[in-house]
């Protein structure tokens, strides 16, 4: 159970840093808070995959799964905005991809931010996969 209450917890703080900031002059500092979130995460996982378990008790996961598809298509709509699109943090926060907005606000932080937030999606999803695979069925 410890692991799937860091996972929670982990999803809560992430939701949290995409919440709190309000891209004021462009700074998308409250993403940073991914920084927790993949501490919690790490940890989560290893936990879940060290002791799974039953099949079961993953039900409690489902909250946490719901935000960490909110993060997945936070960071996939980020990633592309960025690299693709030249878009900032903030205008991905909110949902904008005008191409006149391309550069507008950078942080200077976003080619971190992009491999952090991508790394979280990755860290859940396929712990969380791996760790369900490996539990117990009987329960």
């Amino acid at each position: 159970m410890m692991g799937i209450i860091l996972l929670t917890l982990g999803a809560l703080n992430g939701a949290l840093a995409m919440i709190v900031g309000t891209c004021t002059q462009g700074s998308a500092g409250a993403l940073y808070g991914g920084w927790l979130t993949l501490f919690l995460y790490v940890s989560g996982v290893a936990v879940l995959n060290a002791a799974p378990p039953s099949r079961a008790a993953f039900v409690a996961l489902m909250p946490a799964a719901a935000i960490a598809h909110w993060h997945s298509w936070f960071a996939v709509t980020f990633a592309y905005g960025f690299w693709f699109r030249g878009m900032s943090a903030c205008f991905a926060l909110q949902g904008g991809f005008e191409a006149k907005n391309a550069g507008d606000w950078m942080d200077g932080g976003e080619p971190i931010l992009v491999v952090l937030w991508c790394a979280l999606v990755v860290i859940f999803w396929g712990g969380t996969i791996a760790a369900f695979r490996n539990a117990d069925e009987s329960a």
